[in-house]
């Protein structure tokens, strides 16, 4: 398990929305990067619709990029692809210090009326597919929300 956040509204028991990807991977990591953009699209929807129907108050979505040398150029490929798809998501990278993650996590945030930055999504690879079926090639990417955390954080009072 990893460690619970001191920011307010974590918890060790908590709702989320999850979504997952396996399949057959591609040249230059196409299968990874493909299913990142399709996991964050689905959250910023999800999160426009939400500010929508809730009146919730967030601005500024930003991207934590997080990766080693077990995917090599993966970062340099997802930075170019996320400027494509969502060029008003601010991008920093930052080096993965996990063996839970294979080569990849990714935290994706909004920031907060007061401007403080809250990463509720949590996207990464995994190679837990590859050694169900014996075969290294499988991949998966993984991600979630933690959906408890959008009227605690996000409420606008």
């Amino acid at each position: 398990m990893q460690p619970i956040s001191d920011e307010g509204g974590h918890s060790k028991h908590f709702r989320l929305l999850m979504l997952a990807d396996a399949g057959a991977g591609l040249p230059e990591d196409g299968f990874e990067v493909t299913a990142v953009l399709a996991h964050l699209a689905i959250y910023g929807r999800l999160l426009d619709a939400a500010a929508r129907a809730h009146g919730l108050v967030w601005e500024r979505p930003a991207l934590i990029i997080r990766s080693n040398d077990a995917l090599p150029a993966i970062s340099t490929r997802l930075t170019v692809a996320l400027a494509d798809a969502f060029p008003d998501v601010a991008v920093r990278e930052e080096w993965l210090d996990s063996t839970y993650y294979r080569g990849l996590r990714i935290g994706y945030g909004v920031h907060d009326a007061a401007g403080s930055f809250h990463e509720i999504v949590d996207v990464g690879v995994f190679d837990w597919v590859a050694q169900l079926t014996s075969n290294r090639r499988h991949r998966l990417v993984a991600s979630a929300i933690g959906l408890q955390l959008l009227p605690v954080l996000f409420s606008g009072s």
